[in-house]
């Protein structure tokens, strides 16, 4: 009987080895597998932290953009609308704008306006060019970033260029001084309308 419960004795042995092993295998695993878990939660919200940390960066970026394009405005319109009169600026422009129509500039005068709160300069011309150019030139004049209204155009005839025309190209510009002065000036008034 010997020969018959050892193998028996043997694959007991042997099955509650591999019980034990597996009982080992699980107590192992079990803390490994909610490791895992816990680093699968650790990287989920270490991505939505990276997610959202990648929108403010877009935020950031896109608000430096903002200012820049915002920037790049305000030098435009100090251009279109400047705080000085800048006659040199407004020279060069015409001069420019003339250059291109081939209308010569044969004198220029200065003289600022500040009467009525109102801030222009006011440029008086000379020149020299064809009809259609001079034209084309107030068009451009009137449509330039830094627009001008002309007055006062007189034409005579010229052997060397066809025409001669004098005119004064009113440029009106924003003074802060004025802007102080005008707001100054001004009166309350109640909700019923009356100053106070």
């Amino acid at each position: 009987m010997d020969k018959k419960t050892s193998p028996q004795t043997l694959l007991i042995a042997a099955a509650l080895s591999l019980l034990v092993a597996l009982v080992l295998i699980i107590a192992y695993m079990v803390p490994k597998i909610n490791t895992l878990k816990d680093l699968n939660q650790t990287i989920v919200q270490k991505q939505q932290e990276l997610d959202l940390g990648k929108q403010k960066v877009q935020a950031v970026r896109d608000a430096v953009q903002l200012l820049q394009q915002a920037k790049k405005e305000i030098e435009v319109l100090n251009i279109a609308m400047p705080t000085k009169e800048k006659a040199e600026e407004s020279l060069l422009q015409v001069s420019e704008i003339a250059s291109k129509q081939e209308i010569e500039i044969t004198s220029a005068t200065f003289a600022e306006d500040k009467t009525s709160g109102s801030q222009q300069l006011t440029m008086s011309l000379t020149t020299r060019g064809a009809y259609n150019k001079f034209v084309d030139f107030f068009n451009a004049v009137n449509t330039n970033l830094r627009p001008a209204v002309a007055s006062g155009i007189n034409f005579s005839p010229n052997e060397e260029k066809g025409l001669e025309a004098s005119f004064d190209l009113t440029f009106p510009y924003i003074s802060p001084s004025a802007d102080k002065s005008a707001a100054a000036s001004g009166t309350a008034t109640t909700e019923g309308g009356q100053s106070e």
